[in-house]
């Protein structure tokens, strides 16, 4: 005989959060960090058009994400349980329970869990409009999905695990809920969500350095690449926008990075190649002026180092969907 919790669910699959919005954790009770997980995906069909995209769902079934995940969106994934390594195009992270990790959009991604454990937890899957910050608003939201440099992966502790559960829980309830000014209540709640993230980062940044200013420094250099990767090529580029020397800019990068700052340059620079050769229909001419290369050829050249396969191979090998009629 089936458990009365899944035959409610059966007939009503919203039953799981309409019992626990009926019946909130009392003031200064930690939630349960054991307790069911929704298992339905959670899309906002009114508001999927252009870049406004959100969804909401569990992590849990076996051979959840183990695949090629390609997002057309940011993705925020809370591990509640189990262990394993987020593995993306620009690099690789191990993470076990109670860890947050944050993959940009259009960046394929997957979780490997260790063997012998299954992962339990949420996946967020947020469009452009929905984290875009108010003009002039001042946080570092946008550091959590830094392309460049690999999956961000934060510990959280108790009492962030606290808050985190607070607003993914009023998350679900304005998805089932739809009223008036939805698409505002999710933004500020998903803009809560992404400051407090933030804020962890930082205090997790600030204890490995032991207050060391350093990663401010390497902060405005991860910016200042987003901001100038299809232009601006080289180390000294950098150094001269944030008024060091290229030698003291190098050894900031070796000892944070443990590659040199052409190397992070120049992954960025090919994680963009990447994503355009699997996502669009541009030529490789096309992408290399786009990239701030003169020379399709030269570009050529410098994906095939970087990557071992020529642009052609690359999408090829990622089985990109091209138009017909679409030079390679």
């Amino acid at each position: 005989m089936l458990p009365a919790a899944a035959v409610r669910a059966a007939v009503n699959p919203y039953s799981f959060l309409t019992e626990a919005l009926n019946n909130p954790i009392p003031r200064g009770q930690q939630p349960n960090s054991s307790a069911p997980l929704m298992t339905m995906l959670l899309p906002l069909a009114a508001l999927r058009h252009d870049n406004q995209l959100f969804q909401l769902r569990e992590l849990g079934l076996p051979a959840d994400c183990q695949q090629w995940q390609h997002q057309p969106a940011h993705s925020v994934l809370w591990i509640r349980e189990g262990a394993g390594r987020c593995e993306m195009a620009a690099g690789a992270a191990p993470f076990a329970a109670r860890t947050l990790l944050f993959c940009p959009p259009h960046q394929p991604f997957r979780l490997l869990p260790a063997e012998g454990t299954t992962l339990r937890g949420v996946a967020l899957h947020f469009g452009l409009d929905f984290c875009c910050p108010e003009s002039g608003a001042a946080d570092d939201s946008e550091l959590l999905f830094r392309a460049a440099a690999g999956p961000v992966v934060l510990h959280v502790d108790a009492a962030a695990e606290a808050a985190l559960a607070h607003v993914v829980a009023m998350l679900r309830e304005e998805l089932l809920r739809p009223a008036l000014a939805q698409d505002d209540m999710l933004r500020a709640y998903l803009r809560i969500l992404l400051i407090r993230a933030s804020r962890l980062r930082q205090e997790q940044v600030a204890a490995t350095w032991c207050g060391s200013p350093v990663p401010l420094v390497l902060q405005q250099l991860e910016k200042l690449i987003e901001q100038h990767y299809h232009q601006k090529h080289t180390s000294a580029d950098y150094a001269d926008l944030l008024n060091l020397t290229p030698k003291t800019l190098a050894k900031l990068v070796r000892v944070h990075y443990r590659r040199t700052l052409t190397e992070v340059i120049q992954a960025r620079i090919v994680l963009e190649a990447k994503r355009l050769l699997f996502w669009t229909n541009k030529s490789v001419k096309e992408i290399a002026f786009a990239l701030g290369f003169n020379d399709p050829y030269y570009f050529s050249r410098f994906f095939k180092n970087t990557t071992s396969l020529a642009p052609q191979q690359y999408r090829r090998a990622a089985g990109a969907r091209r138009l017909p009629g679409v030079p390679a």
